[in-house]
């Protein structure tokens, strides 16, 4: 009993993570959207899973080391900073070690075929049901399914925040071309994510659907060389008269772009959040260990700049021992060009897109990533050991 028990967890383990996340999403979404408060539900399900993932490294502990050594860094900062230990403050600077966790863990335990096919799956049919709830908001109005609680325009269906639901639908494009890949732009499941995306109204999905449609051109599509050059040309350009026309001729961003100029409109008021309240924090609050160590004590003053804001929470030299753990613990394959150029791709939103290290839904998609990018490699090798094995085979035939 218990041995089914076991294999039952071992099989459904990542899938669960990510099935709770989504509805964790979905009812935190409620209650910010009807009252205007979060909910403890959320709050105390990554807890849990913070908790119960550190748990299961206990059995080697050496596991935990580079977790606690981060989480120290971190202390370091706010302990020199007045109101650093607020508790607010140390939760969200402790979801940072949440996916350092994850990747650990299933470092220690990787999937089996099965598991990883779960994980999968149950992804798939996360994005199959946010699509549908994303239609429902559209034509119905639903006011929950909504990107914004203001005026701006977008439906992310029961993903909590805008920048949250940006990086799954990223996560997604990559995903499916991995999973899919020549068949990429010929699967229902792709085309249903890319218009649903589409219709969260935020800026990052443009530049991760162009990425992976270019990945697609470069790397998939079995065309000569100057028509990919040709057809890779053609979708720029589309993209690069599509970002003009958005950004200074119509809608809400083009009126925002003329009313409080282009980069507000870019960044979504991010660059004045950076000039006007974190960098007068750092330059008025903080010490020299804060300069090393980061110091945070009202959240408010986050940039939202992904990476601006990891060295706002760790300093100089914490946020570069937390990107060598990340690097470590996230990258476990090769780094050919398409894994290179993926990789590229997400630094760059990551610089762009606000919360993502400390977005602890996030984990378990960052994860599934990770995962995808491992079956593409692992995939490309048996296709090697197998091509060899025909090769060996058909010479040893023509010797007989």
């Amino acid at each position: 009993m218990r041995s089914k028990s076991l294999t039952f967890l071992n099989n459904w383990l990542p899938a669960i993570v990510l099935l709770l996340i989504f509805i964790s999403e979905g009812v935190g979404k409620y209650y910010e959207f009807y009252y205007g408060t979060g909910f403890g539900f959320q709050k105390y399900l990554k807890a849990f899973l913070f908790v119960g993932f550190a748990g299961l490294l206990l059995k080697n502990a050496v596991d935990l080391i580079a977790p606690i050594g981060l989480m120290g860094l971190f202390l370091i900062g706010q302990v020199f900073l007045p109101g650093g230990m607020e508790p607010d403050v140390v939760i969200s600077g402790f979801k940072f070690i949440f996916p350092i966790l994850l990747f650990i863990y299933f470092n220690r335990n990787r999937m089996t075929a099965v598991s990883r096919e779960n994980f999968f799956k149950s992804f798939e049919w996360v994005m199959i049901i946010n699509a549908f709830l994303i239609v429902v908001g559209l034509i119905g109005s639903v006011f929950i399914f909504q990107s914004y609680a203001g005026p701006r325009w977008g439906y992310n269906g029961l993903f909590l925040n805008t920048a949250g639901s940006s990086c799954v639908y990223s996560i997604a494009f990559f995903y499916f071309l991995l999973r899919y890949k020549h068949r990429f732009l010929t699967s229902w499941k792709t085309w249903l994510v890319i218009i649903t995306a589409l219709l969260t109204g935020t800026k990052i999905i443009y530049i991760s659907l162009l990425a992976s449609v270019m990945a697609y051109i470069f790397f998939f599509l079995k065309i000569s060389e100057n028509k990919k050059k040709l057809i890779g040309l053609s979708v720029f350009l589309i993209t690069a008269i599509g970002f003009y026309i958005i950004f200074f001729q119509i809608g809400f961003f083009g009126n925002l772009s003329r009313q409080q100029g282009l980069q507000s409109a870019i960044f979504s008021f991010r660059n004045d959040t950076l000039r006007e309240l974190t960098l007068p924090f750092i330059e008025n609050t903080w010490s020299w260990i804060n300069y090393l160590f980061g110091g945070i004590n009202d959240l408010n003053t986050r940039s939202e700049f992904g990476l601006l804001d990891l060295c706002y929470y760790y300093g100089i030299v914490g946020g570069l021992a937390f990107l060598f753990v990340y690097k470590k613990t996230f990258i476990i394959f090769p780094l050919n060009n398409l894994v290179l150029f993926t990789l590229a791709t997400f630094i760059f939103i990551i610089f762009l897109a606000g919360n993502f290290f400390e977005n602890g839904s996030l984990a378990a998609f960052v994860l599934l990533l990770r995962e995808i990018l491992l079956k593409y490699e692992e995939d490309k090798e048996i296709q090697i050991q197998n091509h060899e094995h025909m090769r060996s085979a058909i010479k040893n035939t023509a010797s007989f």
